[in-house]
């Protein structure tokens, strides 16, 4: 709900909006700590390996603060394999949420992209709808960026059957049309 809720180290509960939060520091979790000490001192590579540590197996409350920061990091360090791997765990937790983290894929073939889309058909198997479309949507931009016409007609073929996810999203449609 855009707060967070922590126990100081002097024993004192205490909530505070999360975007006031400078870092933070869990005894119990060295990996995020590396992250964030990472993240604060600028240490951008660092930071993409801590976070994507976090955001592929820790718990979702430690996902859904890892990812932004794990957006900004890659983003700084210029690697999109990361901001990918950030969208599609966002995607997952919460795909209306995702939509404002979606990356800009880069342009040209190459195995870049091409690891990035079997990272997106990976998560395609177990989602919802919703999931799916927000997956489909991020392929679809793939595609063109590999500029791979036969996997954008499948994609579209795939964002057509759809139909419940895109009675609510005019981007979807508008794809389509």
């Amino acid at each position: 709900d855009g707060s967070i809720t922590y126990t100081t180290s002097s024993g004192d509960a205490k909530t505070d909006p999360a975007d006031k939060v400078f870092k933070i520091i869990l005894d119990r979790d060295p990996v995020l700590t590396a992250g964030e000490e990472a993240f604060v001192t600028s240490k951008w590579d660092v930071a993409v390996d801590s976070y994507l540590k976090v955001v592929r197996g820790g718990d979702d409350w430690k996902r859904r603060w890892s990812i932004p920061r794990l957006m900004i990091a890659a983003e700084q360090s210029r690697r999109f394999d990361a901001s990918a791997s950030g969208f599609i765990a966002m995607v997952k937790l919460d795909a209306a949420a995702s939509a404002t983290l979606r990356p800009t894929p880069p342009e040209g073939p190459g195995k870049l992209l091409d690891d990035v889309v079997k990272e997106v058909t990976a998560a395609l198997r177990d989602s919802n709808d919703q999931q799916k479309a927000a997956l489909l949507s991020f392929a679809l931009e793939l595609h063109r960026a590999r500029k791979d016409e036969a996997a954008q007609a499948t994609t579209l073929e795939e964002l057509g059957k759809l139909s419940g996810a895109l009675e609510n999203d005019p981007e979807l449609r508008g794809l389509l049309a």
